[in-house]
């Protein structure tokens, strides 16, 4: 075959047809065969699995290799319209049980007391931390739309008592993912510093605060409360 390695694919094609040079070289043979079966076009597109006519992009790419299952159910919680994402990816993780508890730690034979560092007196895991632990119960029941008391209906995505609109669910998803960001934040602090250990008041008035702050910043919680003044009393 008359050519060099650095030729293009261009320099083999004359008037829309292949021009390929004879050659009795074995893979030159096998080379020639193999383009003869390409079709040519006015212009060459990138095809996924013979998708001819279909715009080609990554996010095709990766939902036909990956696979897709049933999201869970607490999905639409941890990401919710106004989920703020450094608070979203903790609830993420607590609601999966992957933050790492003195439970946890445990069954990974690392050495601790086992107790709760804001109360003391329970073994510490996700439900505790997040939801019997009295200090977090003070905190949860200060959320201005009832919550169900039970960490396994917060895995099952039943986090409401009641049957609530959704501009209110939103913010009670928002309530949520900031108090677990913020407890478990209070339970590092005494891990690790030892003192200086805030209040279930002192943090109730900071979740509250990053609360406002989230919502007031939100065009669609303003056109909410457009419709329904009594919002804003939610927030305090």
């Amino acid at each position: 075959m008359e050519s060099t390695s650095m030729a293009s694919i261009q320099s083999f094609i004359r008037d829309g047809i292949w021009h390929i040079h004879p050659s009795n070289h074995v893979s030159a043979i096998e080379v020639r065969n193999e383009m003869l079966g390409v079709r040519l076009f006015a212009r060459d597109e990138i095809l996924w699995e013979s998708q001819q006519g279909k715009e080609v992009n990554i996010s095709k790419i990766w939902n036909s290799i990956r696979r897709i299952g049933q999201p869970p159910p607490w999905i639409s919680a941890v990401w919710s319209i106004f989920s703020i994402p450094k608070n979203s990816f903790f609830f993420w993780l607590a609601i999966q049980d992957r933050l790492l508890t003195k439970e946890r730690m445990s069954r990974f034979g690392m050495y601790n007391d086992g107790r709760c560092m804001l109360c003391n007196g329970h073994n510490e895991n996700a439900s505790h931390l997040f939801m019997e632990c009295g200090y977090a119960t003070q905190i949860l029941q200060a959320c201005p739309v009832t919550l169900t008391r039970d960490w396994r209906d917060f895995r099952q995505g039943n986090f409401l008592a009641n049957t609530e609109s959704n501009i209110k669910r939103q913010i009670a998803y928002l309530y949520i993912g900031t108090t677990i960001y913020y407890i478990w934040q209070e339970r590092n602090r005494r891990m690790h510093n030892n003192g200086n250990n805030r209040s279930s008041r002192v943090l109730l008035f900071i979740i509250k605060r990053e609360v406002r702050e989230k919502l007031f910043s939100c065009k669609r919680f303003h056109r909410a409360v457009e419709n329904n003044v009594n919002l804003i009393t939610l927030l305090y």
